[in-house]
């Protein structure tokens, strides 16, 4: 059974559903372009801020975590 791979970008502040999504899309246009992620790869980003990610820790199953 194959599963999507789930992002989590954390900011410390709130971001507007605009800015979410464009950031999701220059993410994922980025991971396509420059890294060969394949279109249509089962990846799913989540960006929150610091607040509304202490939900996703508490029901993730394995995390890495890698700072910019």
């Amino acid at each position: 059974m194959l599963s999507d791979i789930d992002i989590l970008i954390i900011f410390p502040f709130p971001l507007s559903d605009k800015d979410r999504r464009e950031l999701k899309k220059k993410i994922l246009i980025l991971a396509e372009d420059k890294y060969g992620l394949p279109f249509g790869a089962p990846v799913e980003l989540h960006v929150v801020d610091e607040e509304r990610a202490k939900e996703y820790f508490k029901h993730a199953k394995k995390l890495i975590e890698i700072e910019a």
